[in-house]
């Protein structure tokens, strides 16, 4: 795949990060004519495949990140039974220890 240049990757970050229209996104990644270089930038196939990872990395953050919160709260909740807090206290580490792993996985992809 080709990379990408600096504005490039503020486009596809502005785009999927901030939700913004690809005008915008343009507008922000500092290209001038936006609404004509977001048209351009969206017909390049390396731009597209960037923004299906960008995408999938943000989603996959954001469900980490949920799936974490949810066993911190029933760890929260569990407190009382040191049994059940115990055994959540493991599972919340295992699930920190995979994360760490599939983000340390990723960073050496890019």
């Amino acid at each position: 795949m080709t990379s990408l240049t600096e504005q490039q990757s503020e486009f596809v970050r502005h785009l999927v990060r901030n939700g913004c229209s690809q005008s915008e996104a343009a507008k922000r990644a500092g290209y001038s004519h936006p609404r004509q270089r977001a048209y351009e930038l969206q017909q390049l196939a390396h731009i597209q495949e960037a923004i299906r990872e960008e995408q999938c990395r943000l989603i996959d953050g954001n469900l980490a990140n949920k799936a974490l919160r949810t066993l911190a709260a029933q760890l929260w909740e569990k407190s009382h039974n040191p049994t059940i807090s115990t055994a959540l206290s493991e599972k919340m580490r295992r699930m920190s220890l995979a994360l760490e792993t599939l983000n340390a996985r990723r960073s050496t992809k890019h």
